[in-house]
């Protein structure tokens, strides 16, 4: 339907929040307040690969208002180890400390401030150890291996036949390929090869992480600014040996999430730390500390591409490593998703592509809007400029000769594409002035006074570049 005859039906629903939010009477976790509620505060490790050694509790617990010192040796009665690929991620650290910023030791008070003052105070000893804090490093020949062996969870179908290679710090391995990408490499007119790194990413949210946890006879009741209640609940259910029906997880509303608020994260240790002082306790990060706790995966991105000179995509090689930090999270299925997504949504009829989750001793990396999609694409799309340049082509026409049309198959046993790219590039060409599209031809629209991804000072008025990408998420 062209865009100038579409009309809107009705009017838009209300929002049964908004009232709330808008006038601050909205109840988020962090103002939840319970009867006899203390306060926990943890004590993270400052180094990201280290032996633990003695911990020394006796000045934190003689501090004023001190109720526990807790480390990993004092829960017992509980399974040692979460997460929602593998269980590999620990209430407490357990013998070695793995990234820095890692929960070694919490302290639990009658105020917050108390915690504060108490936590500083203890005595942990360190062995520091080599650690592996980038890719290369973590890949190496002989270096420190985060997890000698690895147990899926058994919570997530497409979770159930993970390829770890724990001894190579290979958190899981996606492979996929069709063709004869030499010889089509060898038949084509241009082939270019790049090679894209990007950062880890936090999510920042206005709220940081925090978990409330009361444990009664009858059960335990947690409040969580938590995305995945249900996982979470089987989580704690299994963690602490009780019946899912005895596990009860409440939502109030969420300040900010992004996929950083995804599966467990705190609500372990408020539950194990409520156990042992028999009272609700809250545990609440501030944002340096949300900042520890998750990020988006860092990622080298290496492409191959060969095209015929009229720009008609031949092969692609593309060899993702995404760093996963040091527990799993949901990290293998950030690199599925980023080996499925990395050839883009185009007609390429030969493929090779390897995607990797790679254990590094950083902060663990997770779930963020995407799901390794904006990896892959910004080093693709970056490519397919690249070879629009070095053909003479418009970066949108070389798009359009390539993209899926509605009902091709993407890979071989998937659901066929069931959107129409090519229309939506179109359109988005010609709202941001870039084109003027006739059937079967493209022309740059001849009263913008902008060239594709130009960017450039005439006659005394700044001229913006604009540029295109593609992509798609199942």
């Amino acid at each position: 339907m062209p865009l100038d005859t579409l009309k809107i039906v009705g009017t838009p629903a209300r929002r049964v929040d908004a009232v709330e939010k808008v006038t601050g009477r909205a109840q988020y976790i962090t103002d939840l307040r319970l009867p006899g509620m203390a306060y926990a505060k943890l004590w993270r490790s400052p180094l990201p690969h280290a032996h633990i050694g003695r911990i020394g509790k006796d000045a934190a617990l003689a501090s004023p208002g001190v109720l526990a010192v807790v480390t990993a040796a004092d829960l017992a009665g509980c399974e040692p180890l979460y997460g929602p690929a593998y269980k590999d991620t620990p209430i407490l650290a357990v013998g070695r400390v793995r990234y820095a910023g890692e929960p070694v030791a919490a302290v639990v008070a009658e105020t917050e401030a108390q915690a504060e003052a108490a936590v500083v105070l203890l005595d942990v000893e360190l062995q520091e150890l080599p650690a592996a804090t980038t890719l290369d490093a973590a890949l190496a020949p002989g270096a420190p291996v985060l997890h000698e062996a690895l147990r899926t969870s058994g919570h997530f179908r497409d979770l159930m036949t993970l390829k770890p290679v724990p001894e190579r710090n290979i958190c899981q391995h996606y492979h996929y390929e069709r063709g004869d990408v030499a010889r089509a490499f060898a038949e084509s007119d241009l082939v270019v090869e790049d090679t894209f790194s990007l950062p880890a990413i936090f999510h920042y949210a206005m709220e940081p992480h925090t978990a409330v946890a009361r444990v009664t006879p009858e059960g335990i009741t947690v409040w969580a600014s938590t995305q995945h209640p249900f996982p979470v609940r089987k989580e704690l259910a299994e963690l602490f040996r009780v019946p899912l029906s005895h596990v009860q997880v409440i939502v109030p509303p969420i300040g900010g999430a992004y996929g950083g608020k995804c599966y467990t994260k705190l609500e372990p240790i408020a539950v194990a730390l409520a156990r042992i002082v028999r009272r609700p306790v809250r545990v609440a990060n501030t944002l340096e500390e949300s900042a520890k706790t998750i990020t988006r995966h860092a990622a080298r991105v290496r492409v191959k591409t060969g095209v015929r000179k009229d720009g008609t995509l031949l092969a692609r090689v593309c060899d993702v490593l995404v760093d996963t930090g040091a527990y799993a999270d949901i990290g293998p299925r950030v690199a599925n998703k980023s080996g499925f997504r990395a050839p883009g949504p185009y007609r390429i009829p030969h493929l090779v592509v390897d995607s990797r989750a790679v254990f590094t001793n950083n902060v663990p990396a997770g779930a963020y809007r995407g799901y390794g999609t904006p990896q892959v694409t910004w080093a693709a799309e970056c490519q397919m400029d690249t070879i629009a340049e070095r053909l003479g082509m418009d970066p949108v026409e070389l798009r359009l000769k390539n993209l899926l049309a509605r009902g091709e198959q993407y890979v071989a046993g998937e659901t066929p594409m069931d959107g129409d790219l090519l229309e939506g590039l179109r359109r988005t060409a010609q709202a941001i002035g870039w084109t003027s599209l006739s059937p079967g031809s493209l022309v740059l629209c001849p009263e913008s006074p902008l060239t594709p991804n130009a960017s450039r000072l005439t006659s005394g008025r700044l001229r913006r570049g604009k540029g295109l990408a593609c992509a798609f998420k199942d």
